[in-house]
């Protein structure tokens, strides 16, 4: 629902990683319907919303169905740049005038009025860090944990060739997030479910 911070969360954990700069806690840059804001484009596409006598990061756009839950995602910042997604969300970018200078617009300041159908999103907490514990993170990379995780997602039972390298990887994966809670004082047990151990 709007005015609600959530977090960015793929299905998958591999998928997670592999985008790591959409990991982390997002929420709604707070304006009523009708306010007007401006948006702040600088040379290296990156913008600004200004609004409220405030500067804010601006991490994306989402639109607001009738009964005001959230719909998709029309507007991302991935890979150091703004991503408008599929053509349909493209076209929906082009059809919303903030969108269209976000995308296309020149360096410079514009002016736009907040719509009652979107909203524009900031990010609201650092992004999350992988490997997530300590632990794991002494031992191997980012970029290792990146493929560790793929590889994970990936697995399928009765994969008469890999199906323990599978296993082994969600093993590491599932140690990572109980050690991550340890570290912070949690009591974590790892268990197997009877008849599921193959």
């Amino acid at each position: 629902a709007r005015r609600a911070p959530w977090i960015v969360s793929p299905c998958c954990i591999g998928a997670l990683n592999k985008r790591a700069d959409e990991a982390g806690f997002l929420a709604e840059i707070p304006m009523e319907p009708g306010e007007a804001y401006a948006i702040e484009k600088v040379d290296d596409g990156r913008c600004w919303v200004l609004t409220r006598e405030k500067r804010i990061p601006l991490q994306g756009a989402q639109q607001v169905k009738s009964d005001g839950q959230m719909g998709p995602i029309l507007l991302a910042f991935r890979q150091n740049q703004f991503r408008g997604g599929h053509s349909k969300r493209l076209q929906a970018c082009e059809a919303l005038p903030a969108l269209r200078f976000v995308l296309n617009g020149e360096p410079g300041v514009a002016y736009f009025t907040a719509r009652q159908d979107m909203i524009l999103t900031k990010r609201s907490g650092p992004q999350l860090q992988r490997p997530r514990s300590q632990w794991l993170a002494k031992q191997i990379s980012q970029a290792d944990f990146a493929d560790l995780a793929r590889l994970a997602d990936a697995g399928k039972q009765g994969h008469e060739n890999f199906e323990d390298i599978f296993y082994c990887a969600k093993t590491v994966v599932t140690l990572d997030r109980a050690m991550w809670a340890h570290e912070r004082s949690y009591e974590v047990e790892l268990k197997r479910i009877p008849k599921l151990e193959g």
